[in-house]
């Protein structure tokens, strides 16, 4: 992954919100503009957090209190979700990262191989663009 990010326009993905047929805003984790893409949408998801406290006031004893209390917190959790641009142009959800390889059937036993000896792991994004970034190379290499 770059340390420039770029953020591209492209349809909704057909499983992420159906009924709305549109654009959306998607951040691209791969390199170049190689014909099959990594990319990724945060959503924002308010939380509300109780914060347990006891109060205290210099000079009162704490035990004269009714007892603990909560004060509220509304933050903010971060849901994101990965989806791959295809050869084809379409864009899939992956709902596990390694659904990339369902979509990449000819390099699948190559990419597997890749992912064995560079020791890379699905869960994390930039090893996952690695392997995007070499399908790509290998895209270019096959007719």
């Amino acid at each position: 992954m770059s340390v420039e990010r770029v953020f591209r326009a492209f349809p909704l993905a057909t499983g992420d919100q159906p009924h709305l047929l549109g654009w959306g805003f998607y951040e691209q984790l791969s390199q170049g503009p190689g014909p099959v893409l990594l990319l990724r949408r945060e959503k924002a998801l308010p939380c509300d957090i109780m914060i347990p406290y006891t109060p205290s006031i210099a000079g009162r004893p704490a035990n004269t209190f009714p007892g603990p209390t909560s004060t509220g917190y509304t933050g903010f959790v971060y849901q994101t979700t990965l989806y791959l641009r295809t050869a084809a142009g379409t864009i899939v959800q992956l709902r596990k990262p390694q659904q990339l390889l369902k979509y990449l059937p000819k390099q699948a036993p190559l990419l597997r191989a890749y992912v064995r000896e560079n020791s890379l792991h699905y869960a994390n994004l930039r090893d996952l663009a690695f392997l995007v970034n070499y399908a790509n190379t290998l895209l270019k290499l096959t007719p």
